[in-house]
């Protein structure tokens, strides 16, 4: 499944969907707290996350579709969000 353009896949094995959520929040709160400074400007980096968990019986595939469609609930629920099962 391709990945669309600004987006990245970021596989945590033997990691739980709420512990990724978990994590996911806390690199939002770090890019918040560190703005980027380019020049003598200064940007604030924004970040919507889809999280989803693949058990035995799911394919690879179908996990990361699930994480596509939560990556798209956070961008349309306000964007900087984090969204998962």
């Amino acid at each position: 499944m391709p990945l669309g353009g600004e987006e990245f896949l970021c596989v945590l094995p033997q990691t739980k969907a709420d512990d990724a959520i978990v994590l996911a929040k806390q690199i939002q709160q770090d890019l918040l707290r560190h703005p980027v400074h380019i020049n003598e400007q200064s940007f604030t980096l924004f970040v919507s996350v889809g999280v989803s968990e693949i058990s035995h019986s799911d394919s690879i595939d179908s996990a990361i579709k699930q994480a596509d469609e939560n990556l798209y609930l956070a961008k349309t629920s306000g964007k900087n969000k984090v969204c998962g099962v």
